[in-house]
């Protein structure tokens, strides 16, 4: 009987996680590398199997639809769904009302400059309405659609469109199903896609490729004289044939791997390999086949205070930012017109900031707009745009886009004395503490009490930022490919690139664009120094080449000179 015990707890021993025996025992596994043909029912939110061809059939449910196969209580967390750590700061998403000229970033995550979706009054339902159509869903977020496995698992097929338009009609319960072709708009199914057991076949993968990502994570830069969009590469790994979770890898539970360096990871695993540096640069060698770079001739310290991406990653730098729109702050996929170079929010691309490690690396900014309270400390308490509708149409007679009707109202001039009555009629037809603001232009402006505007100290204008990761551009075509004056010369736009606030109406005083220099993310004076010094470094290496050949040619004329002399 101990024997037996004891050989039990060896074996257990040995195999590890004892929660690996419980999932085996509960979940459907192929456990092949070649994909799982999936010919399934539908079930609704009971469980039960749904038969399509009667006139009555049940509305189907994703979760308990995949639930006979998949832990779907894990699936439906992770970090991809707002579980876990918050880890460091990504995209917000941006309550954006035209009415009332409001653009507010707002996340779950407790991240610097974000809002919690609670401040302004954001329930599940409003989320759903507002945000649902690139929310893919989960048990910790605000949506109430649920969890969406086919926008991200079905290999082809779903139209992130139509998932749209149903998003926007406040059919949320159906959407995935009718974007992926299951049903009609009027909640009918297909039935010519059901054989006559009332399966469906749909190919679903756990990798569906980088077209399954794109639909929530593409980010456009906006096209220029001198900077069409066809003269772009794609990223370089998904070029060379990658795909996007070949690096942001995960189990059943969704944590997906961010790939920045330093993360840790919720369930412990080391995933240092993930990051540009763990792959590319690792002692134990990286994934793929990933190339080593040489670095040939840059200095060792500019790996220690400069991210990957700081050379590799996002726009060329060029003098001015570069504007972008991204699927969920401007809803890419989307077929529409409405679409415009000023559509809010104004993200910029291309500035240098350092993060919390100290290192140097590429950021997206994007500055808020609205109306507030602030107290006496400088802290705001944002006003929702219902609250704004009644006292701005009151004040300033705007119905539908602040910005533009009063551009058309203003003509050449300044929006000052207009603003200010609008301040005045927020404070005397809301009552909240504190002295009522306007937010824009980098700035927080109160009434003066003589018709002007006065500037007031808070924190409450200033730039969000998030790291850029892609695309990633190859070698060749990396910040210092073209030797150290790609950074080091008057003409590098690399620290100089100069990025500032707009104000959404015409007030004066706005703050000057600013470059990385300007804002001591590095110690300018030392910088200035060192690209004056770089100015004559092909001189002095020439200079410095040909004292060093005189002075080996004087050696060796004076050595044959002493041997010539020796007596014979």
């Amino acid at each position: 009987m101990i024997r037996s015990l004891f050989v039990l707890f060896l074996t257990l021993s040995l195999c590890g996680d004892l929660s690996l025996f419980a999932q085996d025992s509960s979940w459907k596994r192929t456990d092949s590398d070649s994909p799982y043909f999936h010919r399934i029912q539908l079930r609704d939110s009971s469980g039960r199997v749904i038969d399509p061809s009667t006139p009555d059939a049940s509305d189907p449910d994703l979760s308990k639809t995949c639930a006979p196969c998949h832990d779907m209580n894990a699936a439906a967390g992770g970090l991809h769904a707002g579980a876990g750590p918050d880890t460091r700061a990504g995209e917000p998403w941006f309550l954006i009302d035209t009415r009332s000229a409001t653009c507010l970033p707002v996340h779950n995550r407790s991240w610097p400059g974000v809002y919690n979706p609670e401040e302004l009054g954001i329930d599940g339902t409003s989320w759903t309405k507002t945000f649902g159509r690139h929310d893919t869903g989960g048990n910790a977020g605000k949506t109430e659609a649920g969890s969406d496995c086919l926008v991200c698992h079905l290999a082809s097929g779903y139209d992130f469109a139509r998932r749209i338009e149903r998003f926007d009609a406040g059919e949320a319960s159906l959407a995935t199903f009718i974007a992926a072709g299951l049903m009609d708009t009027a909640g009918n199914y297909d039935l010519p896609r059901f054989d006559s057991e009332g399966r469906i076949e749909l190919d679903l993968l756990s990798d569906a490729g980088p077209a399954a990502c794109l639909p929530c994570h593409t980010v456009r830069n906006l096209e220029t004289t001198g900077n069409r969009s066809w003269l772009h590469d794609a990223d370089i790994h998904l070029a060379a044939g990658m795909t996007c979770v070949d690096c942001h890898r995960s189990g059943i539970d969704h944590h997906i791997v961010r790939g920045y360096e330093g993360e840790s990871h919720p369930t412990g695993t080391d995933i240092s390999s993930l990051s540009c540096r763990g792959c590319h640069m690792g002692t134990e060698g990286g994934h793929l086949g990933a190339p080593k770079p040489l670095h040939a001739g840059l200095p060792p310290f500019h790996l220690d205070e400069i991210h990957c991406t700081g050379c590799h990653s996002g726009p060329v730098p060029e003098l001015t930012g570069i504007r972008q729109w991204t699927s969920r702050a401007h809803r890419l996929g989307e077929p529409s017109q409405k679409r415009f170079l000023t559509t809010p929010p104004r993200i910029i691309s291309a500035g240098i900031d350092k993060d919390d490690s100290n290192k140097l690396g590429p950021v997206r900014l994007a500055w808020p707009a609205g109306w507030g309270f602030v107290d006496e400390a400088g802290n705001l308490k944002p006003l929702l745009p219902d609250q704004l509708r009644q006292p701005l149409r009151k004040a300033l007679r705007v119905r539908a886009d602040l910005v533009g009707e009063l551009a058309a109202k203003l003509g050449d001039k300044n929006a000052t004395e207009m603003i200010d009555a609008a301040l005045l009629q927020i404070d005397e037809s809301i009552d909240e503490v504190g002295v009522p603001v306007l937010i824009t232009g980098g700035r927080v402006l109160a009434s003066d009490g003589n018709g002007g505007l006065a500037e007031v100290n808070s924190n409450a204008a200033n730039p969000i930022s998030w790291p850029i990761a892609h695309p990633v551009r190859p070698a060749r075509t990396a910040v210092g490919a073209g030797g150290c004056a790609d950074c080091h010369s008057s003409t590098s736009h690399w620290l100089s690139t100069a990025i500032g606030p707009l104000s959404m109406v015409p007030l004066p005083g706005t703050p000057a664009a600013t470059s990385p220099l300007d804002n001591d993310v590095v110690d300018r004076e030392r910088w200035l120094s060192w690209s004056f010094l770089f100015k004559g470094r092909d001189a002095a290496k020439i200079y410095y080449s040909l004292c060093s050949v005189l002075a080996i040619s004087g050696g060796l004329l004076a050595l044959w000179r002493s041997l010539a002399q020796e007596p014979r």
